[in-house]
């Protein structure tokens, strides 16, 4: 029974890997909607970014 680990224990090490692959996916959508968002920037022109770059 010691050997065995417990369901409680089980669950953890699921959870924690599975918010850390839903980490990196985000990670990988915001940098995504970043460039995105540095290309709008760009495109509106350079009064628009200096007012991003203030806030």
């Amino acid at each position: 029974e010691e050997t065995m680990p417990n369901r409680h224990e089980i669950t953890n090490e699921v959870m924690s890997c599975l918010t850390r692959n839903q980490m990196v996916s985000l990670m990988g959508l915001l940098k995504k909607l970043k460039k995105h968002l540095l290309s709008i920037i760009a495109a509106k022109g350079p009064d628009f970014r200096s007012g991003v770059e203030i806030c």
